[in-house]
């Protein structure tokens, strides 16, 4: 892996080409796709800002695509704070409690359900129409129209098991990139929304 130095000062504001190589991304597209993930009023201001942190850091990977890796770990973060919070608000909150004991809490108190995660089920939606689709132009089985789960919760317990994973590897060294920001973003974005709902 070839390390990304320290940009000449005439160079600092120069869209790195791994943007505009392929996706041919200008900024204006790329600040009104990370526009899009918004928290609402409701969550209280220290998550908001550490939310506002990772969007901004993700906006300023256009121009040093690396940077990508630390809005991850700025996402991840506020993601955590504000499961602690939620969770200090409910009395559920306990001096050691990390990451994961913290998405299981939320689990089992039944703070995150799938039906609050509604872009992230039209997105499973599309997927599941296109692949069928596919499937059909191939002359393959119709297996159906998209159903959500049963289970209220299945987003959340995929979020429960990989965010504190993805968390640990990228704050402990881990130098993986993850060009499509906004999946992760949709996801926590509507994981806090849910935790402070509006009266």
């Amino acid at each position: 892996m070839s390390v990304d130095a320290l940009k000449p000062l005439d160079q600092v504001l120069t869209p790195d080409s791994r943007w505009t190589q392929g996706y041919n991304l200008i900024l204006e597209e790329h600040h009104a796709g990370i526009a899009e993930f918004e928290l609402h009023t409701q969550v209280p201001e220290e998550v908001r800002q550490h939310f506002e942190n990772a969007r901004n850091t993700w906006l300023y990977a256009f121009f040093e695509y690396r940077l990508l890796s630390v809005s991850l770990l700025m996402l991840l973060v506020s993601c955590e704070a504000a499961l602690k919070f939620r969770a200090k608000q409910e009395k559920r909150f306990k001096k050691n409690d990390g990451f994961q004991k913290l998405m299981n809490t939320a689990i089992s108190e039944r703070w995150l359900l799938d039906a609050h995660f509604s872009a992230t089920l039209k997105i499973q939606a599309w997927r599941w129409e296109r692949d069928r689709e596919t499937a059909i132009d191939m002359d393959q089985p119709d297996p159906g129209p998209w159903k959500p789960s049963e289970d209220a919760q299945t987003i959340a317990r995929w979020a429960a098991w990989f965010f504190p994973k993805l968390r640990n590897e990228a704050a402990h060294g881990g130098t993986f990139l993850h060009p499509n920001a906004s999946r992760h973003f949709r996801v926590v974005s509507e994981l806090i929304n849910q935790l402070f709902p509006p009266p």
